[in-house]
C-alpha cells in the first residue's frame, strides 16, 4: 500500500481504509505478507495539533487507517505485516506496540554511498569518444541499440567527484533512492 501524502490524496473519503480493511480480510483467509511503505502517513500519531483543512483530511485519513488496522490485526495470524518509515517516531504507539519486532537500518556509511555511486553513475554517464562517431556508425546506432546516457570528458575526475561527493555531510541521512535520484538530476541538467 502506497500511504505517501501524494498517493493518499487521491483516496477520498473512506477508499484508503476500506482499502485496507479488503486487504487485511483478504489476507487473513489467504496469507499473506503487506509491505505499508511511509507508514507514518497512514498509522501516524493521534492526536497532532492540526492547521487547515488538507491536514485535517490526512489526520481523519490516518485516523481512520489507524483504526481499520488495530481492529483487524489483533487476531491475524496468517499475515506478515512490514511497516517501513524514515520516521518511526511519527507512528501511532499502538501500531509499535503490535509489533514484534523492529529493525533499525541505519544511514549509509560513507563506503557505501560510494559503491552506490560509482553504481549508479556508472548507469547514467559514459566517457565522451575521443572522435566524433562517423557516418556508419550514426547510422548504425539505432541497430546497435544505442544508449541515451550523458557524456563526460576525460578531464574529469570521476572517483575523486564521487567519493568528495560520498563524505558530503549532507548526503548523509541520504537513502539509495535519493542518491539516484541526485545523479539523474545532473545527468539530465
Amino acid at each position: 500500500i502506497d500511504t505517501t501524502p501524494a498517493s493518499t490524496s487521491t483516496l477520498k473519503g473512506n477508499q484508503g481504509p476500506s482499502e485496507l480493511r479488503r486487504l487485511l480480510s483478504w489476507a487473513n483467509k489467504h496469507g499473506g505478507i503487506i509491505i505499508i511503505d511511509e507508514a507514518e502517513c497512514a498509522l501516524g500519531k493521534r492526536g497532532k495539533a492540526i492547521q487547515g483543512d488538507e491536514q485535517q483530511q490526512q489526520q481523519d485519513f490516518s485516523r481512520d487507517c489507524l483504526n481499520v488496522l488495530l481492529s483487524l490485526t489483533g487476531t491475524m495470524g496468517n499475515i506478515m505485516l512490514i511497516l517501513t518509515t524514515t520516521n518511526p517516531g511519527e507512528l501511532d504507539e499502538a501500531v509499535l506496540d503490535r509489533m514484534d519486532e523492529i529493525i533499525h537500518l541505519p544511514s549509509l556509511a560513507s563506503t557505501e554511498r560510494t559503491c552506490l555511486l560509482r553504481s549508479h553513475f556508472s548507469r547514467l554517464f559514459e566517457l565522451e569518444p575521443e572522435q566524433p562517431a562517423s557516418f556508419v556508425d550514426r547510422m548504425l546506432r539505432p541497430i546497435r541499440g544505442s544508449t541515451n546516457k550523458a557524456h563526460y570528458d576525460n578531464k574529469f575526475d570521476v572517483m575523486r567527484s564521487i567519493s568528495d561527493l560520498a563524505t558530503a555531510a549532507e548526503l548523509e541521512t541520504c537513502s539509495g533512492r535519493e542518491l539516484q535520484k541526485l545523479l539523474q538530476g545532473v545527468a539530465y541538467m
